[in-house]
């Protein structure tokens, strides 16, 4: 798969920005819905040829943004983090639980990352 950056394999712009531009133009046109997971570490090398570390750096310069967050043993995702936000997060949530069910889904959900119960 040919990555579809511009400026991705310009010898002036360093490769973890080339990366996270990248990353930004999937987010940005729907490849990457807010709150979907963005694939993973692996992946982004072989896609891309670069190192593990460049990658990481990418993604952590993205963090940094708030334009991702990472949740240990899951993934990283894209969006804010919802603990940092829960207003957003519990908003997202009412959205969401509009089919049955999905409430559980949502809470258990939130429970995960922040390690505390939803709101009632």
């Amino acid at each position: 798969m040919v990555p579809d950056m511009d400026d991705l394999g310009r010898p002036d712009v360093p490769r973890y920005i080339q990366l996270a531009n990248l990353i930004r133009r999937r987010i940005d046109d729907g490849t990457y819905p807010p709150g979907g997971r963005i694939p993973s570490e692996v992946t982004f090398v072989q896609e891309t040829g670069f190192a593990r570390d460049t990658v990481r750096k990418a993604v952590n310069l993205l963090v940094e943004e708030n334009r991702l967050y990472i949740v240990r043993g899951l993934g990283t995702f894209v969006g804010p983090r919802p603990d940092l936000c829960p207003s957003a997060w519990y908003r997202a949530s009412a959205r969401s639980a509009s089919r049955p069910g999905d409430v559980r889904e949502a809470t258990g959900w939130l429970r995960l990352v922040t390690g505390r119960p939803a709101a009632r």
